[in-house]
């Protein structure tokens, strides 16, 4: 084959070349692809696969799986394309510049964020068995927005090849290839293999580099930082930045550790210090971008073959266990991009309980759902005892799409609606692509007739599932489970149990193939760790190692067939009702499947009775026939099956059901609309759900469904009035109510919180941050006798760096040589406590000692340079009538304030040292309106002492004492 010419023009494959990027020895280039008429960037590797075709597939193929990463930190590979030899990557195109070539060092928040984002998305890849083996600060481009993206792994990585090329680039004179060495860990260097602790190493020189603006490991020519890598030890970071904090700085001492033994043993025990170091930094590091991957911001629409996808109890599942959401969604992702770019697919929207791809043609779909379906149910034969079942629906589609940024159009509108009616673990495909393959019909929703998976054409086997690198080869599909052609329509599980059940229409309203293991899984999994609250004290035990002894029953299908298809959607509806409905009763969990001892309950339709009639019953050897209910009012016909299920099996009916008709009508919309991806369809479920409260203020079931929807559509005060309903219909609901104490301190309701805490506290809680919450309200309000029965608690949970004291109170009251003296006696035995060290400098200016001041201002810039520091900083400044100083001091304080610092109280006192009239009345009213819990402390304190008779501080003081007058009434019960 004749070489490939790599000049601007000319076209390889089906790309022709626009612009070379990175050099003129870069492979990497902006081209146009004329079949798909859109930009992107390519990297061009010649010579890369076998010539030999029967090598060269199989290589292929395997490229494609390792490449179908889909993560919003990952700038990934988006197809792969053989021509002869040459293998062409098509990458991601992102708008951003690398760290690199950014002004460094980066200030403390901005390093804090980029360490958190580099770890999450390191560890996505070493969750799918690949090491990068090449980072570098070239390698990580910051966005617009400040988002750090990783470039895709390099083809080593992705063929699982040891070596990254550290021979070539010990024999080149490039000086960037030095460069590229100094990154490289030491293990790497000595050709000893590496693994996920290999690319900890390469962050924390990424991160040494962002902190400082220079390398750990210098050197004029390769040899000689390869030996700094492998026998000197970096210099501190902070000999290049003081402000750098001692936490950070040991993140990133503990990454460059030779030994890669002694290193963090993966990027998730990172994740965990981090979150150590700052507990808001999961929530500030979170991406401002809405999509996964920014691909193109061209849109173009036509008619295409969609492969859709959806979670579809991600959203109570991310509110109850977020890290097992985000396990599953990366799980559906990878499964799904893998399927889609097997068959030459486009991904389109990859990120979260939404997958979106568009496929060639119909059978390209229907392999590709086959691989899908093969993957899922070998995958859920791993995780049978955690119970971590991936079990999506999906559907195969043809319509009009627009693709780019936010792919949309009507094809995709039709395919969400149709998926919102599917049951979890569905994979369906449309007549319009199944029209030729003779698979049978399963029914019709919005229009759409259905059919089930079809068998693949003979040439177009599907591929034998994938194991995961790293793990055992034994990954296949069980024995147990069943051929395509007898589970095609139904859920995906982990093995067959039982035959096969005849398919009944499917309609809107839900109803359709219900497979019994996976609706009983399902309900379990909405209850999480946080579901039915009748178990809470059983859940919160197995947490501790103990089963969940709660009893069980077992729901199965609701059953009207041979009826008109709008009943059976109805009766759909009334199962998912009946469902939410037990999920919220005390002692009962409903079981994945039928077993020896669990009772089993249904509904089905009466014979020779309207068609609308439906009579519940108990089957097995407590054989029962239940309630005679009417389809024509799901609401009533719900509330009289579920409360008939839950007398039976003994669990308390108290508000369980409601008399109110509009109640219990509005409950049924809002489960049937709650089960869609649609934004709008969401929307209205939530109205629903609000509405039914609104009709029966005490329906705990309506009020536990409305809360994760009312703060999906942002309103967080009507999640929080559905909140206190269920936990006081069910006091034992501890996640919940330590949400809603969350929620509550946020809002600034701080003597709600407390009331909270208190029930918390009586069912046996001792999460630390409560205790440290009531301290410092208890200090807010002069409730001493509060304070010092909350205090050993404090002290006990946080040891020598406790953030109170007992003079703290001595403090709030004013009375500051008092406190200096009992903040003396205890320093000796807390030499690294950063609060205090705050609370004596801060007292030495205020009691004119400037000595003592310097003293602890030495301390906080080694214990707390980004908030502590700066503060004093602005304290000495203002005594020294420096006020610009101080002013500045105080910015940058606030940059590296936490939720438990009490910044504009502070501030004010600074104001109050400049004698700044203005600026003590501003930081005042911040205080008041983000509720600091300094309000005994400023009505004490004696440089305020003039504002007594100040009218437009006068507002201020009445607010304070109202809420510390609440404050103090919520604390009662603690006393």
């Amino acid at each position: 084959m004749a070489p490939i010419a790599e000049t601007s023009g000319n076209v390889i494959a089906r790309y022709r070349l626009v612009e070379r990027l990175g050099g003129p020895r870069s492979s990497v280039w902006i081209a146009d692809d004329t079949e798909r008429a859109r930009r992107v960037a390519i990297k061009i590797l010649s010579k890369m696969l076998p010539a030999d075709p029967a090598r060269r597939t199989p290589l292929l193929q395997k490229i494609r799986q390792r490449a179908a990463l889909h993560h919003a930190g990952l700038a990934g590979v988006q197809d792969v394309v053989a021509d002869g030899e040459v293998l062409i990557l098509e990458m991601e195109r992102v708008d951003g510049e690398p760290l690199s070539g950014r002004p460094l060092p980066l200030d403390a928040p901005d390093l804090l964020r980029l360490a958190w984002q580099l770890a999450d998305t390191l560890a996505f890849i070493h969750g799918r068995a690949l090491v990068h083996g090449a980072l570098t600060s070239d390698d990580v481009l910051l966005t617009p927005e400040g988002d750090a993206r990783i470039v895709g792994l390099t083809l080593a990585a992705l063929t699982e090849r040891p070596d990254r090329g550290e021979e070539r680039l010990l024999q080149s004179t490039d000086p960037a290839d030095a460069r590229r060495l100094g990154f490289r860990s030491p293990e790497q260097l000595a050709r000893r293999g590496l693994d996920a602790r290999s690319d900890l190493f390469s962050l924390g020189v990424v991160l040494f580099e962002a902190a400082t603006g220079t390398l750990p490991f210098a050197g004029t020519v390769p040899t000689e930082v390869a030996a700094a890598v492998l026998r000197k030890f970096p210099r501190s970071p902070q000999e290049s930045n003081p402000k750098l904090s001692n936490a950070f700085a040991s993140v990133i001492g503990k990454c460059l550790l030779k030994d890669p033994i002694k290193r963090y043993p993966d990027a998730r025990s990172l994740l965990d210090e981090l979150r150590r170091i700052d507990s808001s930094l999961p929530s500030r590091a979170s991406r401002t971008f809405t999509t996964a991957t920014r691909r193109r911001t061209e849109s173009s629409r036509s008619e295409s073959v969609i492969v859709v996808a959806f979670l579809p109890y991600f959203d109570l599942l991310d509110r109850t266990q977020p890290a097992k959401a985000s396990r599953l969604t990366a799980r559906m992702q990878q499964v799904l991009g893998e399927a889609a770019l097997l068959v030459d697919g486009s991904i389109l929207d990859s990120l979260g309980a939404r997958f979106v791809a568009t496929v060639p043609d119909a059978d390209a779909a229907i392999s590709a759902l086959h691989h899908a379906r093969l993957e899922i149910a070998a995958q859920n034969a791993g995780h049978v005892g955690d119970g971590e079942i991936l079990e999506p629906t999906i559907l195969a589609h043809m319509g009009e799409i627009t693709t780019g940024l936010n792919p949309g159009g009507p094809g995709l509108e039709l395919a969400q609606k149709v998926l919102s009616a599917m049951e979890p673990g569905q994979i369906l495909v449309s007549s319009t692509v199944a029209a030729k393959t003779g698979a049978p019909s399963v029914g019709v929703i919005e229009g759409v007739s259905l059919h089930a998976l079809p068998e693949p054409a003979a040439t177009l086997e599907p591929p034998t599932p994938t194991v995961a690198l790293g793990e055992p080869a034994a990954a296949e599909v069980p024995a147990s489970t069943p051929p395509p052609s007898a589970a095609a329509a139904g859920p995906i599980s982990a093995g067959h149990r039982g035959s096969p059940r005849r398919l009944a229409p499917l309609a809107l309203a839900g109803a359709g193939v219900l497979a019994l293991l996976v609706i009983g899984a399902i309900v379990f999994l909405r209850r999480g760790d946080d579901g039915a609250p009748g178990t809470q004290a059983a859940r919160i035990e197995g947490e501790a190692g103990i089963v969940d002894q709660t009893p069980q029953i077992y729901l199965e299908r609701f059953d009207v067939e041979g009826t008109d298809p709008k009943l059976a959607a109805v009766a759909g509806t009334v199962e998912l009702a009946v469902r939410e409905i037990l999920g919220s009763a005390p002692g009962i969990r409903i079981a994945d499947g039928p077993g020896e001892g669990v009772p089993q309950f249904g509904a089905r339709r009466v014979a020779e009775g309207p068609p609308d009639q439906m009579e519940a019953f108990a089957a097995g050897a407590a054989a029962e026939r239940g309630p005679l209910v009417s389809l024509s009012d799901p609401g009533a016909a719900a509330a009289a099956i579920a409360g008939w299920i839950a007398a039976i099996s003994g669990a308390p009916a108290e508000r369980l059901t409601s008399e109110s008709p509009e109640a219990l009508a509005k409950f049924v919309e809002a489960v049937a609309a709650s089960r869609s991806p649609n934004p709008a369809d969401r929307a209205r479920a939530a109205a629903a759900a609000k509405a039914a409260i609104a009709a029966d203020p005490r329906f705990v079931p309506a009020a536990r469904l409305a809360i994760p929807l009312l703060l999906e559509t942002g309103d967080r005060e009507g999640a929080i009035a559905a909140a206190e309903i269920v936990v006081e219909h069910q006091p034992h609901e501890r996640s919940l109510r330590r949400d809603l104490v969350g929620w509550l301190r946020s809002d600034g309701r701080a003597a709600d919180a407390i009331r909270h805490v208190a029930a918390l506290f009586d069912a046996g809680d001792s999460d630390p941050e409560l205790f440290l919450f009531v301290g410092r309200q208890a200090l807010s309000a002069g409730d001493a006798e509060a304070f010092s029965r909350i205090l050993p608690r404090v002290e006990q949970t946080a040891g020598a760096r406790t953030p109170l004291h007992a003079a703290d109170m001595t403090a709030a009251r004013g009375r500051f040589a008092a406190a200096a003296q009992q903040y003396y006696a205890v320093e000796p035995d807390q030499p690294d406590n950063g609060p205090l060290a705050l609370k004596i400098g801060r007292i030495g200016v205020l009691r004119h000692s400037l000595p003592v001041a310097d003293l602890e201002l030495e301390k906080l810039q080694r214990l707390d340079p980004s908030y502590g520091a700066p503060l004093l900083r602005a304290y000495i400044a203002a005594e020294n009538r420096n006020a610009a100083a101080a002013v500045a001091a105080l910015r940058e304080a606030q940059r590296g304030a936490g939720p438990n610092d009490d910044f504009h109280t502070a501030s004010a006192e600074v104001y109050a040292v400049l004698s700044d009239h203005q600026g003590i009345l501003r930081s005042l009213r911040s205080a008041v309106e983000a509720r600091e819990p300094a309000f005994e402390y400023i009505q004490s304190n004696p440089l305020f002492a003039y504002l007594r008779q100040d009218r437009d501080f006068a507002p201020l003081r009445e607010e304070m004492r109202r809420v510390q007058a609440e404050i103090r009434q919520a604390l009662a019960p603690l006393r």
